[in-house]
């Protein structure tokens, strides 16, 4: 995995301010220091030789904070140690005044020379962490995106303006081996039955055309039988609006188109059904108005009409018992 550059910017060699300062007075002491030893031997223009020379030595190691302290420092003390004890009254001091000048000058122009490249380096390493970070991020954006695609169940695929192929998920080789590891600058027309492709490229016209995305329904005959896809195609555009390719997610949905389809045939059947008891539920209804109750009622008629026969007591009594209870079942 990429490590990401630390947030915290780099610090400079040698430490903390703290450090970087009492080092910086260090190298300054040291420098007055031999400057004092090898005073018998040194001419009087190189008074002023420890600031030339550690002013940017310390701007150098430490940065350029340290090293105008050490410039003023060395300078104070070369002129306390050096110039003072040669300056006789009534004598001029052209000389030694002339080389601490030019010795300072040659301490600030190393100073803001040293400073100035060590800028410059900083810059550059900059630049460089923000383009090695930069291409870190693109980078681990590739593997999310990659990731992803080849996570998801759909199939996922983005086609040139002219249709080719440029990038397709892992899905794809699974569900078409055909187009695995073949798949690159291809177009629909290369995998697909000619309706589907035609129309597949009638959709990418129009996503193009349009600049919206379109949602569609398609079959595709596969190796297990034909499959049903749900696709949604849209337009990918560059920083300036520009169409430069279209994407597409593809779900096969045949499970759920099947699923449908059955319970559209399980609701037919209930229709059916409920349309046979309906008839079922007439026809008893008119077998029993137009049959049985006019059987009924032409028994309790004929029963009736016995009663002026002169049927005895006992004969007459059964009569009204028939005559009541097919009254009732009426």
């Amino acid at each position: 995995m990429d490590t990401p550059p630390s947030p915290h910017p780099r610090q400079p060699p040698g430490g903390g301010t703290g450090r970087r300062f009492a080092a910086a007075l260090a190298i300054g002491a040291a420098a007055v220091g031999v400057r004092w030893l090898l005073e018998p031997i040194l001419a009087p223009y190189q008074l002023f030789l420890a600031p030339g020379v550690a002013a940017p030595l310390v701007t150098f190691l430490h940065g350029a904070g340290p090293g105008w302290l050490t410039l003023v420092v060395t300078t104070a003390a070369s002129v306390v140690l050096f110039v003072a004890p040669h300056i006789a009254p009534g004598e001029p001091i052209t000389g030694p005044v002339l080389a601490g000048l030019l010795n300072t000058a040659a301490a600030i122009g190393g100073i803001l020379v040293i400073a100035a490249l060590q800028r410059s380096r900083t810059h550059a390493q900059r630049q460089a962490e923000a383009a090695v970070s930069a291409e870190q991020r693109a980078r681990r954006r590739d593997t999310y995106l990659r990731e992803f695609m080849d996570h998801t169940s759909a199939l996922m695929y983005v086609k040139d303006l002219e249709g080719r192929y440029v990038l397709v998920n892992n899905r794809f080789g699974e569900i078409f081996p055909e187009m695995k590891d073949r798949w690159q600058g291809t177009r629909s027309d290369a995998w697909f039955p000619p309706e589907t492709a035609r129309k597949r490229v009638a959709i990418d016209d129009a996503v193009i055309d349009s600049g919206k995305s379109e949602t569609y329904e398609e079959t595709v005959p596969l190796a297990d039988g034909r499959h049903t896809w749900v696709s949604v195609k849209f337009p990918i555009v560059d920083a300036a609006g520009r169409t430069i390719a279209v994407g597409g997610v593809s779900t096969d949905v045949t499970e759920l188109h099947n699923a449908r389809a059955d319970l559209e045939r399980k609701e037919q059947v209930l229709r059916n059904l409920i349309e046979i008891q309906e008839q079922e539920k007439q026809l008893l209804c008119s077998e029993f108005h137009d049959g049985l109750i006019q059987y009924a009622v032409g028994a309790k008629m004929l029963l009736e009409s016995l009663r002026r026969t002169g049927l005895g007591p006992t004969e007459d009594g059964a009569l009204d018992d028939a005559i009541l209870a097919l009254a009732r079942g009426i």
